[in-house]
């Protein structure tokens, strides 16, 4: 039996901004994931929820990734560091 793996996808979302996971309420689920997030790129950020899902299709795609199941985890842009 395969392990199955959340990745919490961070990205910084504009208000109203709904994705597959539901509309953004600019919390994350980190604290309970024992795997690191991982950071869409710039350009994923810029045009949001569509691009973000062909991202983690892409990703899929890899190895290791490609049997993992993914969720995104909303962060207002206002939390970015």
């Amino acid at each position: 039996m395969l392990t199955e793996y959340i990745i919490p996808i961070v990205f910084f979302c504009a208000a109203g901004l709904t994705t597959e996971m539901g509309p953004c309420d600019g919390k994350t689920a980190l604290d309970h994931h024992e795997l690191e997030p991982v950071v869409l790129p710039s350009e994923c950020l810029m045009h949001g929820s569509e691009d973000a899902a062909k991202y983690i299709s892409d990703l899929k795609e890899k190895s290791p990734f490609k049997d993992m199941t993914f969720r995104i985890v909303c962060k207002r842009s206002s939390d970015k560091t």
